[in-house]
């Protein structure tokens, strides 16, 4: 006589509950909002340093953008970097200090996320604005406050090249003051030197400003700060 085979049962589980549920959806969301928090900072963060071609006031600036798509999600936040040396500068009215809307910013330092910062040519002129004496204090502050009359032609100068781009002629204005006497001279030193390189970076239509081979100078070699590059006190 054959037998039946026993019947086969199925055991179900107790259902998930609700609140479980909720609880795996909420930490889902969690886990996957700090991903993309991390990622966004990590690889979506823009900061750096400018300089006011006019003021040489400086200022540093932070903002967040998503990756790839570098959508802006959070503002633009803008901290004063302060300087002695450019705060007196402005205060004696070496320098112009235009309206917020009109001054002119160039970038000293740019990074974004985790790849690194890039410098522009404008580290040649802070490398001068925090250049220290053995008493470590501001050199080029202490020689303007020491020498008003011949620090107008030469701040004059070097706010000129900064406002054409020209930062790695600056160097060539500032070493003027290690003989500079006589106002007019030095004035007029200066301005040979600032006309010379602007006219070059703005020729004539049809004209070429590419300078020769053997006028090229190289930002490497003009950022270098050397005892001689400090001023002389007179």
């Amino acid at each position: 006589m054959a037998t039946g085979s026993a019947p086969k049962t199925v055991r179900k589980g107790k259902p998930t509950p609700i609140w479980m549920k909720i609880l795996l959806g909420t930490l889902g969301l969690f886990a996957l909002g700090l991903t993309a928090t991390v990622v966004v900072w990590m690889f979506g963060s823009v900061y750096g340093t400018e300089i006011c071609a006019e003021s040489l006031e400086r200022r540093s600036y932070f903002f967040l953008e998503i990756p790839l798509i570098r959508l802006q999600v959070r503002g633009i936040e803008y901290s004063p970097i302060t300087n002695d040396l450019a705060g007196h500068l402005a205060t004696s009215k070496l320098v112009s200090v235009p309206a917020a809307n009109k001054k002119t910013w160039h970038s000293i330092t740019s990074g974004r996320g985790v790849l690194g910062l890039r410098t522009g040519d404008p580290e040649i002129l802070v490398r001068y604005l925090e250049a220290k004496d053995a008493n470590s204090e501001l050199a080029w502050l202490a020689w303007t406050k020491d020498n008003p009359k011949l620090a107008a032609p030469i701040w004059k100068g070097v706010t000129d090249l900064a406002l054409a781009g020209e930062y790695t002629t600056i160097p060539d204005v500032l070493e003027l003051t290690q003989s500079a006497t006589d106002v007019d001279k030095t004035t007029a030193a200066v301005g040979k030197v600032v006309s010379s390189v602007i006219k070059k970076a703005a020729p004539k239509p049809g004209k070429s400003a590419e300078p020769k081979a053997d006028e090229k100078k190289q930002p490497a070699e003009s950022a270098k700060i050397t005892e001689e590059d400090k001023p002389t006190k007179k």
